[in-house]
């Protein structure tokens, strides 16, 4: 080591050396300098970058009394190739197995010790830690140049190369590194990596750190815009039910078939029921947008029931079907919700559903319980039921569920996406069971069970 650093010697390592230490040094600096000023992380991933890779060349400085000191100095130099090998992952949102590396690492220790105990030549000690060197950076290329070969940027593909040429200097090292001159050729290959690395690395993290806020802004822009198809899906969706019955009054009123005084007072109700539906989507906008929050009031369901059903009066004379409500006994129990989405968007659409799948003469029924301190309630009707495959795909967006009547009813399938967006404002809970026509004739029909927060 001393002959190492003596200048006097002419040796061109020592000033290999020293140029590359101040080199580190100055790197350390400018990251420090700039993670402080910028707290981005990949700032601060160069700053511990540069921090192991300064530490790591330090001790395999000092180590070079014999070949297992030597092998064991090189070893360190694995952790800061393995976090630029994280850095590349990340940039193409993969995770970085991070552990599997580290203990591929951590187990080349105990197993050169031993062959150093053995007398093994120098290739066998240093051969496991150029395996645990090289084994992130050949899977980061693999990553740059095969996986992701389409998607690579200029930048990456440069630092791609400068890792193919660290794992074949890594080979090297176990090779060459006692042979008689080798040191030359190490050191001054190291010095064009360091140097490479220093000129690529801000590239790539400037680079990594844009596309990283690009993905986040995408992000914001796609969850906006659900946002408003959300608002936009229950407008459609939850209007048409009153604007129906505003349109059969009014045709009503066009034949005389009803006096005019029930009839104004229905189109009356109805427009109402519109206003409010649009209230409460203004609302939720108001609410996405975190300027207010959503009204909560203790409700009962008999009322919002009452409500409900008279929305749906045309419909449910049309099949003649009866709506059962067995009440708690407690009259007085009430639940926390908001009424305008109760009574449209969650009663609204399973009445809806029950109705449209039920046949003609039959019962839906409606039962209040208490349940862990919550409000269950029950509804359950005798119509056709739902097949599995749909049954399954109730809640998930983007797959179709709608069906027809048994009279021929329409839908878009919309409504129980948005009922469970409205549940889970309201920290509400759904379980719907059903049983097919074709599975099981006698007993088919559906169950939906929903549970609110009672009001104490």
């Amino acid at each position: 080591m001393k002959d190492f650093l003596d200048v006097s010697t002419g040796h061109i390592l020592p000033i290999l050396f020293l140029i590359l230490s101040g080199f580190l040094v100055f790197n350390l600096i400018l990251y420090g300098v700039l993670f402080s000023i910028t707290k981005k992380k990949e700032m601060k991933n160069l700053l511990i970058f540069w921090t192991l890779f300064f530490l790591a060349f330090s001790l395999q400085s000092i180590s070079q009394k014999g070949e297992l000191e030597i092998a064991l100095g090189f070893s360190f130099m694995t952790l800061p190739l393995m976090l630029l090998s994280k850095m590349v992952f990340e940039s193409f949102g993969e995770k970085f197995p991070v552990r599997n590396y580290l203990a591929v690492w951590g187990l080349s220790f105990p197993i050169t010790l031993i062959l150093g105990f053995f007398n093994f030549s120098f290739f066998w000690l240093a051969f496991l830690f150029c395996m645990a060197f090289s084994l992130p950076l050949i899977h980061s290329v693999h990553l740059i140049f095969n996986k992701y070969k389409d998607e690579s940027s200029i930048i990456q593909k440069i630092l791609g190369v400068i890792l193919v040429i660290s794992i074949i200097h890594g080979f090297n090292f176990a090779i060459f590194r006692m042979m008689e001159g080798a040191q030359i050729w190490g050191w001054s290959t190291t010095f064009f990596l360091t140097h490479c690395l220093f000129i690529s690395l801000p590239t790539f993290a400037l680079e990594t750190q844009a596309r990283s806020e690009r993905q986040r802004l995408e992000k914001l822009v796609e969850e906006k815009t659900r946002e408003k198809s959300t608002l936009l899906r229950i407008i459609l969706h939850d209007l048409i039910t009153p604007l129906n019955g505003q349109w059969n009054y009014i045709e009503a009123l066009k034949t005389n078939e009803i006096p005019i005084d029930k009839a104004f007072q229905r189109i009356d109700k109805y427009t109402r029921e519109i206003k409010n539906i649009l209230d409460y989507v203004r609302e939720m906008e108001a609410q996405k947008a975190g300027k207010k929050s959503i009204d909560i009031e203790a409700l009962r369901v008999k009322d919002c029931l009452q409500e409900t059903i008279f929305n749906m009066e045309k419909l449910l004379a049309a099949k003649n079907i009866k709506i059962e409500f067995k009440e708690f006994p407690d009259q007085e129990v009430k639940f926390l919700g908001n009424k305008i989405v109760f009574i449209n968007t969650i009663l609204g659409n399973i009445l809806n559903n029950s109705i449209k799948f039920s046949h003609e003469n039959s019962t839906i029924t409606i039962e209040e319980k208490i349940q862990d301190n919550r409000l269950l309630l029950e509804i359950k009707d005798q119509g056709i039921g739902m097949p599995k495959e749909i049954l399954q795909d109730l809640f998930k967006e983007g797959t179709i569920t709608s069906r027809v009547g048994t009279q021929g009813e329409k839908g878009n399938g919309l409504g129980m996406l948005i009922l469970k967006e409205s549940l889970n404002q309201l920290k509400g809970d759904i379980e719907v069971h059903s049983i097919s026509t074709d599975d099981n004739p006698p007993m088919s029909g559906t169950k939906v069970s929903l549970s609110f927060p009672i009001f104490n």
